[in-house]
């Protein structure tokens, strides 16, 4: 007889303002939730956006400390759009983690398209801290624009907004 292992999804929405996680099981329930400070590296450099990411995982983790589960952790952080800045988050993010979990790490506008379409293709506009417009065609090909940081556009973010407001 086999047991079955238990499996848990802790997804991160990393962002310029605030980090979240959820622990989920694998129908969907929502277990824990938990939060820190922002973990834009570009921004607060890695070694603090890992500090801010991991008091977001460690007491999700807690919560299953013990079980014999596979965990994944699906992180989508701001400032990693480019695929040398998710390599060296993952190598960092991997150091502090259990040795049972999977680890998908990506960028926040990916995730928030991925939420917002459901699956489908499309197009959707994030205003946050930052700004970005960004799609999925049929094919699964992802393309953007603005995003790049306050210094380069996401007119329409917060960042904007508030200059915008002192002009």
């Amino acid at each position: 007889m086999t047991t079955q292992m238990t499996r848990y999804i802790i997804g991160v929405d990393g962002g310029g303002s605030k980090t979240l996680g959820l622990l989920a099981n694998e129908r969907g329930q929502i277990l824990a939730s938990n939060g820190a400070g922002p973990s834009n590296y570009q921004v607060l450099g890695l070694e603090k956006a890992i500090e801010n990411i991991n008091k977001t995982i460690s007491p999700l983790l807690a919560e299953i400390a013990g079980e014999k589960a596979k965990v994944y952790v699906i992180l989508g952080s701001a400032g990693i759009g480019r695929a040398q800045d998710k390599e060296r988050m993952k190598r960092a993010l991997t150091k502090k983690l259990r040795r049972d979990t999977e680890l998908v790490v990506t960028s926040d506008a990916y995730i928030a398209l991925i939420g917002a379409l459901g699956g489908a293709y499309g197009v959707a506009v994030n205003a946050g801290t930052g700004a970005i417009a960004m799609g999925l065609n049929k094919d699964g090909q992802f393309a953007r624009a603005d995003g790049w940081g306050y210094m380069l556009g996401d007119e329409g973010g917060g960042y904007w907004i508030g200059l915008e407001a002192i002009k």
